[in-house]
């Protein structure tokens, strides 16, 4: 019997059986055969596997909540084919985007499950109310301990639109005015947008006043985005006028202001005046 050739067949099986059970690359190295002892050496490299994220639940179409932050919550599934402890569960994170708009992340997602090869993240995200409304996507993503990560924006939600413009007074004074004197400027009027709409327009209606059976015709009284005004004012009437200059984008802070102006004519009676109806302001997309 040739013991050579008994090694080499040794060799052969412990090969094969090294490829079938772990799955690796190997490389063998071989020194010179002196009788029949041949000494090898065997270098078995096991291969590093990237995390999956196997599930996204987004928040579904949500409205936002007026002049503050809404929390969102994004849920998300990380498998590691290596098992769940190879999750590096610090580095998960989510955030949504949208073109156009800010992105909203957050970098600190709760563990909120773990079993098998596979941990349940809950990532909490705040949005502001002036984000705007339509289709947001998902971005998850997640490391190993060897720092491979996997990312997936595959899910989408929606945003509502949120239309609401505060005011700051309801009423218009002017006090102290004498007949045949114009431009008189009366209180001036703060509107903030505490919504995820541009208001490109704004449209007012204004209306007459009146002391007892004298009338200050609609017509007398202006309105303009700027103070000191003694030209080029928006003159109101009973119907809808657009005011000139005026709009109201969204925003963390974002305003307009109407200063108001009445012209009193030389043969105007004296008295207290009272509108006879609101004047209707329309914000206008």
């Amino acid at each position: 019997m040739d013991k050579r050739g008994d090694v080499k067949k040794n060799i052969i099986a412990l090969l094969m059986l090294v490829t079938i059970i772990v799955i690796a690359s190997y490389s063998v190295y071989s020194s010179l055969c002196g009788g029949t002892t041949c000494n090898t050496g065997t270098s078995i490299v096991i291969s590093n596997d990237r995390p999956n994220i196997t599930s996204i639940t987004p928040p579904g179409t949500i409205t936002l909540t007026v002049a503050v932050t809404k929390e969102i919550n994004v849920i998300f599934n990380a498998t590691d084919p290596n098992g769940a402890a190879d999750i590096n569960k610090s580095t998960a994170n989510a955030s949504v985007f949208k073109a156009g708009e800010t992105t909203r992340y957050n970098y600190t997602c709760t563990n909120i499950s773990e079993q098998g090869n596979t941990i349940r993240f809950n990532c909490s995200i705040q949005m502001y109310f002036y984000d705007g409304e339509g289709t947001w996507t998902v971005n998850v993503s997640v490391q190993d301990n060897s720092e491979l990560s996997v990312i997936n924006q595959t899910a989408t939600f929606s945003v509502n639109a949120l239309d609401d413009v505060d005011i700051d007074d309801t009423t218009i004074n002017w006090a102290g005015l004498t007949v045949g004197s114009n431009d008189n400027q009366g209180d001036a009027i703060t509107f903030t947008n505490k919504g995820n709409q541009n208001y490109t327009k704004i449209n007012v209606t204004g209306s007459n006043a009146t002391s007892g059976s004298n009338k200050l015709a609609a017509t007398l009284f202006s309105v303009d985005v700027d103070s000191g005004q003694t030209a080029g004012q928006t003159y109101l009437n009973e119907t809808t006028l657009e005011w000139a200059g005026a709009s109201l984008i969204r925003g963390a802070a974002q305003t307009e202001v109407m200063y108001t102006y009445v012209d009193i004519p030389g043969a105007q009676p004296s008295g207290t005046y009272t509108g006879d109806s609101n004047w209707a302001i329309l914000f206008i997309e």
